[in-house]
């Protein structure tokens, strides 16, 4: 039911930026873009959404990389990598900068160049050209393409992915993206890359228009470009998760954690990287249950001590984990640490992170005054747990806080850098907690391990993860008419023995993935 959503263009994040222009000029651009602004994460705490827009920093920031870029690329600029004719008069460059622009343009626009793109482009060469050195062809040949550069990687045409559909079809009514525009969101959506060869190829020969064929080829793309794949599934799985190594909850405090410094926190967020590529590509497939119960991660000397254990040396080892105080990523430092304050946990991001992660629920707002968390009595010191009773006493903070605070307090066995701990300050921990709001009423737990099993084995959860993972690649939050093929994804995920590739694929094969509605 309900109307497809309208048609639209979506500007690229960052990473994105990154990997088309390293793509389309076979250089490595990260350090000529690293000080592009960051992007902000909206629908759902994703980067990858529609919401994204060019504003003044940002243009600013873009004019100054491609500054750098299109000198990165005039060096590359050579005899040994042109035609030697190019380099001879200033009628033969003229020909070759026609032959750059169509092979360059194509890849940067992730579409077949017009005759007026070559015509638009071929009068920025000629004014780039006037800016070499007279009478040197090769200097001028190299200026004029390197302006050709600059002004393609702040195009629209390069910056922004058209959804737009057929140009015939009239307002208000239903159209069909175009076959490159089908490539170009199946490409980015999974890989976060320009399609491949491949994939234009199927373009061109209009084979994505079934949902069967763009289930093969997201497949395919999986499987061919494994690298991409891992760094499309890290920024998904931190996104989500709220994992975020940069946020200040990662400056601990060295009081409370005498071991804590940078390098620290660098092998830290080494460790939860690898641990997410390992599962990534692992042979029976990115599963569900895996990430979330599995008692083993990254080790080296430098983060060994924060789960017990000694290690030689700074290679990372796959390590298994005691099973009674470790089960997947939610047990982990990367996630423990980045839903915790510098030097005490917190049970309001824990449990507010599994409610709207996992359960796709938000809280009930707060009260329009918000009584204070009772402050640590340094003379008499409790547990965090303690303080938090003590404040959800207070009937105006217990109607917000019974949403979450049960799932937050079966973490409590973790302090703020993702230690194992039995005692805070004297007193035994306890973890007990439950699953609030699970369909059939809620599910009392003994601990994070309990929570992340009972989490790996519900419907709600599945559906949850179906939704968060069709807001990233898909770019926006779901609506009415998504709700169809949402439901279908998540049959698939659910009955596919939860790997998150055939819930891709599942987004990948909706309707919601290729059809709009003309909005001018």
């Amino acid at each position: 039911m309900g109307t497809p959503p309208n048609t639209r263009v979506r500007r690229l994040t960052k990473v994105e930026i990154l990997a088309s222009a390293n793509q389309a000029l076979g250089l490595d651009t990260t350090t000529s873009l690293s000080n592009l602004d960051a992007d902000a994460q909206m629908n759902g705490g994703f980067t990858t959404n529609d919401q994204l827009v060019v504003s003044e920093s940002f243009a600013n920031s873009l004019n100054l990389a491609a500054d750098t870029i299109a000198t990165q690329f005039k060096a590359t600029v050579t005899k040994t990598a042109y035609a030697a004719s190019c380099f001879t008069t200033e009628v033969a460059a003229e020909a070759c900068a026609q032959t750059f622009i169509k092979s360059f343009g194509k890849k940067a626009y992730r579409r077949e160049i017009a005759a007026a793109d070559v015509t638009a482009l071929m009068a920025i060469y000629t004014a780039g050209r006037e800016v070499g050195i007279d009478g040197n062809v090769t200097d001028r040949f190299s200026t004029g393409l390197s302006w050709i550069v600059r002004a393609v990687v702040q195009s629209p045409d390069f910056l922004y992915l058209p959804e737009l559909g057929d140009p015939a079809i009239a307002n208000g009514q239903k159209t069909t993206l175009l076959p490159e525009e089908i490539a170009s969101a199946l490409s980015y959506s999974i890989l976060g890359t320009p399609p491949d060869d491949e994939l234009m190829a199927a373009a061109a020969a209009n084979a994505l228009t079934t949902p069967e064929q763009r289930s093969a080829q997201a497949a395919r793309l999986i499987a061919a470009h494994p690298d991409n794949w891992k760094q499309q599934m890290r920024m998904f799985i931190n996104q989500w998760l709220n994992i975020n190594f940069s946020r200040p909850e990662w400056e601990k405090s060295t009081t409370a954690f005498p071991t804590f410094s940078a390098s620290l926190k660098t092998a830290l967020q080494t460790e939860s990287g690898m641990l997410i590529d390992d599962w990534a590509t692992l042979p029976d497939g990115p599963r569900l249950d895996t990430l979330l119960t599995t008692p083993s991660t990254f080790i080296n000397s430098v983060n060994a001590p924060v789960y017990g254990l000694t290690a030689t040396g700074t290679t990372f080892k796959k390590t298994s984990l005691d099973p009674t105080q470790r089960a997947g990523i939610l047990t982990l430092a990367g996630f423990l640490g980045s839903t915790s304050h510098v030097a005490e946990t917190s049970p309001v991001m824990r449990g507010k992170t599994i409610l709207q992660k996992f359960m796709c629920r938000n809280p009930p707002p707060p009260p329009a005054v918000i009584p204070p968390l009772p402050p640590v009595d340094q003379s008499a010191p409790s547990t965090t747990r303690a303080r938090f009773e003590e404040h959800v006493s207070n009937p105006a903070c217990a109607s917000c806080h019974v949403a979450f605070q049960p799932m937050g307090m079966a973490f409590e066995e973790f302090d703020a850098l993702g230690g194992f701990r039995t005692m805070q300050n004297g007193f035994p921990i306890d973890s007990t907690g439950a699953l609030v709001g699970a369909t059939g009423g809620d599910k009392p737990v003994q601990n994070a391990i309990e929570l992340s099993q009972i989490l790996s084995q519900s419907q709600d959860v599945y559906d949850c993860v179906s939704a968060q993972a069709f807001r990233f690649t898909v770019g926006r939050l779901e609506a009415e008419y998504d709700a169809c093929g949402l439901a279908k994804a998540s049959q698939s995920f659910s009955t596919g023995h939860l790997d998150v590739r055939e819930l891709i694929a599942g987004i990948a094969r909706s309707d919601s993935f290729v059809t709009r509605t003309v909005a001018q």
